[in-house]
């Protein structure tokens, strides 16, 4: 090891083993501790830090970002005086459809969808009576079963309700059916009577 005595000049070079036998060696006026080699000790041979590196070469790009997109269907009910226990809603007009992968049968009521994966459901009715029933209740069914309900003790307002539901196999479909036990009316007063969406992130 190189290193220098007090008046900064060159004095030997030491092998390691040499250098192990010893931690502080005097001779000649100058001092040496294989302890305390450091950039701070005059009497090292350390120099003086070097100037930083250029920089390194930029990085490859990225994989692109996943892209998603809303898509759906909505639907509204007009006309309608009542709804039969056990019936599907039988929505009159589709507002927009921007999913390829749900249809609606305007004659069953029925919205067919053709991708799996889970779709959340809202709607909402304006109803007026239900005979001698104590509250209404609307169900989303899939496959004609397995409803996920909402009811309300109201008999006169707009009431809602909501579902995530999983589609496993298609072609599946989803119907919003009256499953109170009794007939219910739909308000006249209003001019959009019913409306239903149904929607999913597409990737």
């Amino acid at each position: 090891m190189n290193y220098f005595n007090k008046n900064n000049k060159y004095v030997t070079q030491y092998s390691n083993a040499q250098q192990n036998n010893f931690s502080d060696y005097g001779q000649g006026g100058y001092t040496y501790d294989r302890y305390s080699c450091l950039p701070t000790n005059p009497y090292c041979c350390v120099g003086p830090t070097g100037a930083p590196g250029a920089p390194g070469a930029p990085g490859a790009p990225g994989a692109p970002g996943i892209t998603t997109q809303l898509r759906g269907i909505q639907a509204q009910l007009t006309g309608a005086t009542t709804i039969g226990d056990g019936e599907n809603i039988i929505f009159t007009q589709v507002l927009n459809n921007q999913s390829a992968d749900i249809t609606y049968n305007g004659l069953t009521g029925e919205f067919t969808i053709t991708a799996v994966g889970n779709y959340y459901v809202t709607w909402w009715i304006a109803v007026d009576g239900a005979g001698a029933g104590t509250s209404i209740t609307f169900a989303i069914n899939t496959n004609g079963g397995g409803g996920v309900s909402a009811s309300t003790p109201i008999f006169t307002n707009q009431f809602s309700g909501s579902a995530l539901i999983t589609i496993g196999s298609v072609p599946s479909t989803v119907t919003l059916v009256n499953v109170t036990g009794a007939l219910v009316g739909i308000a006249t007063e209003t001019p959009v009577q019913a409306n239903i969406i149904i929607a999913n992130v597409a990737f």
